[in-house]
């Protein structure tokens, strides 16, 4: 890495994409990036044929787009997993498909981040929540005896990441492991953090609050777009994730995910016809048995 105020090595710093339906955001999320020469690394995690050509049709001209194809969704952490075992670049910008970059100059601020902090094994951007017309509150975590919960303190530095919108060193995954195969959906990243935490060697993660993103959860409409909706947020999925991680190291997590579920199910679906419903609720009954 050149150490300069001015011009960094691009080659040290990638972007991580995983794009699962909702091809229009996906395209919006590329677009942000402002950037041809960063590597980015698409992974489609199984998304239909029609929104696979959307996205390829858009991004035809990008040569700087290394694409990860799966036939079938084969989760959160399984996706990222792939993107950091294809991937080469010592930083990975891990950035969900519903958000966008707001901050022109931000792998400059990046660089500088990491210049700065040569401890720190997470940067956190500030990530502003549309939907809800507020900041996300990412905070640490405690361990209380056999019990698991967020802090009531906003500090700047954290042992705690949320892995859809954190630039994350490659060293930390070859400290701590990757993503929890087991785990589809849900708690992927706060596993991560309880390792660290359990070794008595917790994540070093500093809030980076002069790059700000944009998470959007729009309301849906397309079928497939639904269906990737429930399946981001299916109770089921998300508490078999929850047991696996309560098994795995004995340790319980403040229960509180089951509301939040249902907050953002209401949120993405609020607005649909009757005629959508009907149509989300038939092709959800006809799928999931692939699952």
């Amino acid at each position: 890495m050149i150490v300069s105020d001015e011009i960094e090595d691009i080659n040290e710093l990638c972007v991580g994409i995983l794009f699962y339906e909702k091809p229009e955001q996906t395209i919006k999320c590329i677009k942000s990036l402002q950037n041809k020469e960063i590597k980015i690394y698409l992974m489609n995690n199984g998304s239909s044929k029609k929104a696979t050509q959307i996205v390829e049709k858009h991004t035809t001209n990008l040569t700087n787009i290394d694409w990860i194809d799966s036939k079938k969704n084969v989760g959160v952490g399984v996706g990222r997993n792939k993107i950091i075992n294809k991937s080469h670049e010592k930083w990975i910008f891990f950035i969900d498909n519903d958000i966008c970059i707001k901050t022109v100059d931000y792998i400059k601020l990046i660089y500088k981040a990491i210049i700065k902090n040569p401890s720190i094994e997470v940067f956190i951007p500030k990530l502003y929540n549309y939907h809800q017309s507020r900041y996300h509150k990412t905070r640490s975590l405690i361990i209380e005896g056999k019990k698991i919960e967020y802090t009531n303190e906003v500090e700047p530095t954290l042992n705690n990441f949320p892995g859809g919108a954190s630039i994350v060193s490659r060293e930390l995954f070859k400290r701590l492991g990757t993503y929890d195969e087991k785990m589809f959906v849900g708690f992927e990243d706060i596993e991560i953090s309880i390792r660290g935490l359990l070794k008595h060697e917790p994540i070093k993660a500093l809030r980076l609050p002069e790059l700000e993103l944009l998470h959007n959860h729009k309301v849906l409409s397309r079928k497939e777009d639904l269906y990737s909706a429930q399946i981001r947020y299916d109770y089921s999925l998300i508490e078999s994730s929850y047991n696996r991680m309560l098994e795995k190291h004995d340790i319980e997590f403040e229960k509180t995910w089951p509301n939040w579920i249902s907050h953002q199910q209401n949120t993405i679906m609020r607005k649909q016809s009757l005629l959508s419903k009907i149509m989300k609720k038939i092709y959800y009954l006809t799928r999931s048995k692939t699952i």
